[in-house]
C-alpha cells in the first residue's frame, strides 16, 4: 500500500511540473456546461456534443487529491482537465501546490455512464460520489 501511495505521489509531482506554465486562473465554463459536483440529485440529463465538469480540490504535497471517472467513454468521455493553482508556480518551488482540478467531460453518444468521484488523503478515500449521465 504505501508503494503504491508513493508511485502516485510521483505521478502527481510529474501532473504539477506539467502544469505549472500554463494554469493560474480560475476555470470558467461555458455556456450550457453543468457542473456535475455541485448536483444535489444524482443523476443529470445531457444531450449529445453538451459537456460537463466536476472539481476536486488538491494538494499533492499534504496528500489530498481526487479521482474521476466515467464508466463508459462511448456515452460520456473525458476531454480535458484544467488545474488552477492558488499560488503562481514558480520552477524549484516547493509546497504551495494547493489548486482546484476541473475534469471535463462530453456527451459523445447516447447511453448511460456513471461518473464516479473520489476524494482522496493519502492514498485512502475519504469521500465517494455517483452520478447517473443519461444522454440522449
Amino acid at each position: 500500500m504505501k508503494v503504491k501511495f508513493f508511485l502516485l505521489q510521483i505521478l502527481f509531482l510529474a501532473s504539477i511540473a506539467l502544469y505549472a506554465q500554463d494554469e493560474t486562473k480560475p476555470f470558467k465554463p461555458s455556456k450550457g456546461m453543468k457542473n456535475l459536483s455541485s448536483l444535489k440529485k444524482k443523476r443529470i440529463e445531457l444531450k449529445v456534443g453538451q459537456k460537463a465538469y466536476v472539481q476536486y480540490k488538491q494538494h499533492g504535497s499534504v496528500g489530498i487529491y481526487g479521482e474521476v471517472s466515467s464508466s463508459d467513454e462511448a456515452v460520456l468521455k473525458k476531454v480535458d482537465t484544467h488545474t488552477a493553482f492558488k499560488n503562481k508556480q514558480e520552477p524549484g518551488m516547493t509546497g504551495a501546490d494547493e489548486s482546484v482540478v476541473t475534469v471535463i467531460f462530453e456527451a459523445v453518444g447516447k447511453g448511460k455512464s456513471q461518473v464516479k468521484i473520489s476524494n482522496m488523503f493519502r492514498g485512502q478515500t475519504e469521500k465517494e460520489a455517483e452520478i447517473s449521465v443519461i444522454v440522449k
